[in-house]
């Protein structure tokens, strides 16, 4: 048989099947080189690289719209990714800026998956979650090839294979010793040989001998207890609602159980204790985000007939009330509206919403955790909107990080596996939202120190999608950013 190259190696979404040296591990339908087309590629110069235990994706832009492939599925929306690959959704949205300066609608970019993957071989550090190795032009189904892919992905700030030799070998076995050693600790999968623009395999015989492991489901959680000390503080939820009074205090001493307990109503105000416990903030656990993830869960499931305010359901159309208070002209507007805005409004479509009661003031002080369990301070901006929009509030507000945003929403009990999905599109649009519409506003340390992150993150994002440089929103000026 002839030797495949790289170039004609892609077909379709998915990333192709690589022949196996000869002496490797494989499987039925794998394409395997004969003893003496192995000592032909090995006798030349070449580079070899571990291979890794994980799942094999890429990622890629279709019409302006971020898409996972998978080698099994072939092309994904990212509404069809269950909850155990939900850190593969946040590494695409997280990453969507230099995702989109690096891909385009043009290339795509595969690699392996590390996070959350089934794995044959437990990883001891597993500290990044995506290794990319190669770059493919969409239109052309052509590789860039490794040189050049390793080259732009580094740039890009992405993880990349490193070499494990250079050189020439007599024959496989010289390879062996290269796998006794992965760079995630414990023994390596294999090998993925390359030369030039072939690509070849050597699996450990061992490694297709291991059972595979799937991740377990997760345990869903009973509510939190209730608590709270002693001392009240008044907050305001609504007007005129006396004829309901009684009926309301039963029904939301629910919320006692998530924040301070209810204790007494004055005309329309809901007076609550003072809470105890220590505020949520840089080192809490995961075992603590998860305890916030359940009482959101909780909160969310209080049914009240108080005139809550109502916000919309879709991300989109909340950005889009943040950019009339802008201006048409300023350079925020015009960026949101090129890039950002078709995304939301292209990714919300199909998604069904829930609307709940949410707490509308997420941040560090007004989470308290004690005891294993997280209640919430401060019910005065208590509204009616959908759960997503209180996930994406949470993710930006606490200012969570991709382990800790993926244990939220795991811990948030909920039949609806898009909630991950459409909690981001709510960070996303809270990230452009807050510095918007806050920034005349006269706010707290925290609060401040809040917005202003929304705002570098939400001015490098826009800057990204859109190819425009953009002014501070501190400065007021409503002139159009230049490309």
């Amino acid at each position: 048989m002839g030797i495949t190259t790289y170039p004609k190696l892609v077909f379709g979404t998915r990333y192709p099947a690589i022949p196996h040296l000869a002496g490797s591990a494989f499987s039925e339908g794998d394409v395997v080189l004969s003893p003496r087309q192995t000592r032909a590629v090995l006798s030349r110069p070449f580079v070899a690289y571990e291979k890794l235990d994980g799942l094999n994706v890429g990622f890629s832009f279709v019409r302006g719209v971020p898409r996972i492939h998978s080698r099994i599925h072939g092309l994904l929306t990212l509404d069809r990714i269950g909850p155990g690959l939900w850190p593969m959704v946040d590494f695409a949205f997280d990453r969507l800026g230099a995702l989109w300066r690096l891909l385009g609608n043009d290339l795509v970019v595969y690699g392996e998956w590390l996070e959350g993957a089934p794995m044959r071989l437990p990883y001891p550090r597993r500290d990044v979650p995506f290794v990319a190795f190669d770059l493919v032009h969409q239109a052309r189904r052509t590789f860039l090839g490794p040189q050049r892919s390793h080259e732009l992905l580094s740039r890009a700030g992405f993880e990349v294979p490193t070499p494990v030799f250079r050189g020439t070998v007599r024959d496989v076995e010289s390879l062996w010793p290269l796998t006794r050693t992965s760079r995630f600790g414990g023994p390596a999968e294999g090998l993925i040989v390359v030369q030039g623009q072939r690509c070849f395999k050597l699996v450990r015989h061992d490694f297709l001998e291991r059972a595979l492991k799937a991740p377990a489901a997760p345990r869903r959680p009973p509510l939190p207890r209730a608590g709270g000390r002693a001392g009240s503080v008044s907050k305001r939820f609504g007007a005129d609602q006396r004829g309901r009074q009684q009926v309301e205090v039963e029904r939301l001493r629910r919320v006692g159980r998530l924040g301070p307990g209810l204790r007494s109503v004055r005309g329309s105000a809901v007076v609550m204790g003072r809470l105890g416990g220590r505020r949520f903030g840089r080192g809490v656990s995961l075992d603590e985000v998860a305890a916030v993830g359940r009482s959101l869960s909780a909160l969310h499931r209080v049914a009240t007939a108080l005139p809550l305010d109502a916000l919309p359901d879709r991300p989109s159309a909340h950005l889009t009330r943040a950019l009339d208070a802008l201006g048409p002209r300023h350079g925020w507007a015009l960026a949101t509206k090129k890039a950002l805005l078709p995304l939301l409004r292209t990714l919300e479509r199909g998604l069904v919403s829930e609307r709940v009661v949410c707490h509308g003031d997420l941040k560090p002080e007004h989470v308290r955790l004690q005891d294993g369990t997280a209640r919430f301070l401060d019910f005065e901006c208590a509204l009616s909107a959908d759960a997503a929009w209180e996930l994406g509030a949470a993710f930006e507000r606490l200012d969570l990080d991709a382990r800790q945003r993926v244990t939220l929403t795991r811990a948030y009990e909920s039949e609806d596996g898009t909630r991950f999905l459409r909690a981001w599109l709510n960070r996303l649009a809270w990230m452009v939202v807050q510095p918007v519409l806050l920034r005349d506003a006269t706010l707290s340390g925290s609060g401040r120190r809040i917005v202003a992150r929304s705002e570098v993150r939400a001015r490098a994002l826009l800057e990204a999608l859109s190819g425009v440089r953009l002014p501070r929103l501190s400065a007021g000026e409503a002139a159009r950013g230049q490309p």
